[in-house]
């Protein structure tokens, strides 16, 4: 990403990422600029869900295990 200071005092960036009729950013721009999907997404996304995952499964087992059944 490009951060150069031009004769405004703008940085090329937000020249770039700025909309020049409403003064809002441009989603597409700052994607583009970011880049795709990558490796190291997919690894901190796994490492976030598998937590997430472990829990819901425990909060779920809590319904089968705690029901007063009656028998007899």
């Amino acid at each position: 990403m490009e951060t150069v200071d031009d004769a405004n005092g703008a940085s090329v960036l937000e020249a770039k990422l700025l909309d020049k009729d409403s003064n809002e950013l441009d989603l597409e721009a700052i994607l583009s600029d970011l880049g795709q999907f990558g490796k190291f997404q997919i690894i901190i996304y796994s490492l976030t869900i598998l937590p997430i995952l472990l829990i819901s499964c425990l909060g779920l087992s809590y319904i089968f295990t705690a029901g007063q059944l009656e028998y007899r």
